[in-house]
């Protein structure tokens, strides 16, 4: 059983050592969390700024 020990502890230093903080954290999850909110966000402002740009102003 220490082989199992000395594992696991290896692991989690490994994984430990593996994990990104600060911004590069912050939009990871961004990505793998809200990408969906986000995106329909952007498609809607792009598509909002689309229609004065192409039919002009009066």
């Amino acid at each position: 059983m220490p082989n199992e020990k000395d594992n696991n502890e290896s692991i989690q230093q490994e994984l430990h050592a593996t994990r990104k903080v600060g911004l590069p954290r912050y939009f990871e999850m961004v990505g793998r969390d809200l990408w969906a909110f986000y995106r329909a966000g952007f498609l809607c402002a792009v598509g909002f700024c689309r229609g004065p740009c192409c039919c002009g102003s009066a």
